[in-house]
């Protein structure tokens, strides 16, 4: 199982590197990567507790390592950084030195529209919040400290504020190119169910109150 998982992993960060418009793809190529760590984390989960129960260890001992949901947590964390810093590179050349921001930007040209600039600007703002903060939120999770739970959880709601804000500027005129409401209302229903299922789990898991207590 454990080779079958890397191999999973490996297909999907591999594919990554291949550019996409489609939002469908890119998120079926980080379910691929996300996949591939919750197989290797449950086949690891599995021989773990058998190894301490034959140890003679307790459940609390068990809940206290990062194992279980809480290794797709963190390969949700690690995927989401990895997609966050190929977005801020492939989106940089628009705002610095780029014709085309200056184009969009400018008052009273031809390209103009302040709508669309605001959007780009808030969307490479939430890229570059990811690769700011997730590398905190990754070391925090290796490292077991209480920290982590309240600041993921702050974390998570503030990219739901971000991709609504988002959704809610796209459909403001002047109109934005074709496809991109509905690529931002898929954008913020994936924001929102992350949050809808990490939030509560940490707030009330007892293996995520357990393993983070350092």
């Amino acid at each position: 199982m454990a080779l079958g998982a890397w191999l999973l992993v490996l297909a999907g960060l591999l594919s990554l590197f291949v550019p996409t418009d489609l939002l469908i793809t890119a998120v079926f190529r980080l379910m691929l990567v996300a996949m591939g760590f919750v197989l290797y984390g449950h086949g690891r989960a599995v021989r773990q507790r058998e190894l301490l129960l034959k140890a003679g260890a307790s459940e609390t001992t068990q809940l206290r390592r990062l194992d279980g949901w809480l290794v797709l947590l963190g390969a949700v964390l690690g995927v989401t950084l990895v997609g966050a810093v190929f977005e801020t590179i492939s989106e940089a050349p628009k705002f610095v030195g780029g014709q085309y921001w200056a184009e969009i930007a400018t008052p009273f040209t031809s390209n103009h529209n302040p709508t669309l600039a605001r959007f780009l600007l808030l969307k490479w703002g939430g890229s570059l919040f990811i690769v700011a903060i997730f590398p905190e939120l990754l070391a925090l999770f290796f490292q077991r400290r209480r920290a982590f739970r309240p600041a993921v959880i702050c974390a998570l709601a503030t990219l739901v504020v971000i991709t609504a804000w988002r959704l809610w500027l796209v459909n403001q005129p002047p109109p934005l190119p074709s496809g991109t409401q509905v690529a931002q209302f898929w954008y913020f229903v994936l924001a929102a169910l992350n949050a809808g299922i990490w939030i509560p789990y940490l707030l009330f898991s007892r293996r995520a109150k357990l393993a983070f207590d350092q």
